[in-house]
């Protein structure tokens, strides 16, 4: 007969998880703050998705002190034979929050180098990890007890693995392809190591934290070490979404053009282009660093004739001479992030 859970080591880490994820629900709370204040001209599904992760976060929070209450007061000084009973929340929440951003990351690779590939064996991943999570919900109401715990295994197992290898691709295909964008030009590679970082940290984090959470639950089944790890899951998958909408701002301002040059010589431009010349048509990125090369030197009268000449992207109707006074009110690589947004450049497709 399988041994039976101490408090230490079942309801312990459980614990220290729940820790884990209120303080991150705290930073989840601050960053949706900052993106509902300043990002007003995303689109209207970037908006409510972002509303979809708040409401599934404080959810999940709420459940995850309920779970803790049970066991810890309500059944004070009983043996710790089974699984809290809103503890079956868990998984199901933790897979409804990191599919759709997996495949809100797989749309952003395909955004930046039109390949389908990559993102598609990255939202095969995502489905299946959100199959292994709702089998293992389903599972944990069937099994209750942790003796049983092992039982989860398969599930678990679908669910911990595919999640983490769409982690890794999404960090490694984001790496890759923004790394093949550097120029030479140091206004562009600043922007586009920061990017890189900034990915690396948000992926690699989430992908450490699934690592651990399936080393802990092979390594120690008939014990809940791996809810250390596994609760604060969730939170991890919104504030790297979050993380990456807000980081625009910041890249905005480092990567903003002269005053007298015209929106499209800005360092961003030459990170996504195939998103920032769709009013062009020139997508060579050698041709592009060149212009923005002359631009950062040139006149004022100069820039304009380069720009005319050129072809690189002005709003339709207007003419280089007219660009001092478009309305700017959104760069390309607000349609990157934005999920829905159409603005771009001043002119609304």
């Amino acid at each position: 007969m399988p041994p039976l859970p101490n408090v230490q080591l079942s309801y312990g880490p459980m614990l220290i998880g729940v820790f884990f994820n209120m303080i991150l629900y705290g930073v989840f709370i601050g960053q949706a703050l900052t993106y509902y204040k300043s990002y007003h001209q995303d689109g209207a599904r970037m908006r409510y998705f972002v509303l979809y992760l708040f409401v599934l976060e404080t959810l999940n929070t709420g459940f995850d002190m309920a779970m803790m209450y049970q066991p810890l007061i309500l059944e004070y000084g009983q043996k710790p034979n089974y699984f809290p009973v809103v503890f079956i929340t868990e998984p199901m929440i933790v897979v409804l929050v990191s599919t759709p951003i997996q495949m809100f990351f797989a749309w952003r690779i395909w955004s930046i180098t039109k390949m389908v590939l990559v993102p598609v064996i990255i939202c095969i991943f995502s489905v299946a990890a959100l199959a292994g999570g709702l089998w293992t919900a389903g599972s944990i109401g069937i099994i209750k007890q942790f003796s049983h715990k092992p039982e989860l295994h398969d599930p678990a197992l679908l669910w911990f693995l595919a999640s983490c290898v769409a982690d890794v691709l999404i960090t490694v295909s984001l790496v890759m392809t923004l790394s093949h964008r550097k120029t030479g030009f140091v206004a562009t590679d600043s922007v586009i190591d920061k990017i890189i970082r900034s990915t690396i940290q948000t992926g690699f984090v989430t992908a450490v934290f699934s690592i651990l959470d399936v080393i802990c639950f092979m390594v120690f089944p008939y014990y809940a070490v791996n809810f250390v790890w596994d609760l604060a899951l969730s939170k991890l998958y919104s504030n790297a979404l979050l993380s990456t909408l807000n980081a625009r701002a910041h890249l905005n301002a480092i990567s903003a053009p002269r005053p007298s040059g015209p929106p499209e010589y800005t360092a961003h431009n030459l990170v996504f282009e195939d998103m920032a010349l769709v009013t062009g048509g020139t997508r060579d990125i050698g041709t592009l660093a060149s212009k923005f090369d002359e631009a950062a030197t040139a006149t004022e009268p100069e820039m304009e004739s380069a720009a005319a000449s050129a072809d690189l992207g002005l709003p339709r109707g207007l003419s280089s001479g007219d660009s001092g006074d478009a309305d700017i009110t959104e760069t390309p690589r607000m349609m990157l992030y934005s999920g829905g947004s159409s603005t771009t450049c001043g002119r609304t497709s």
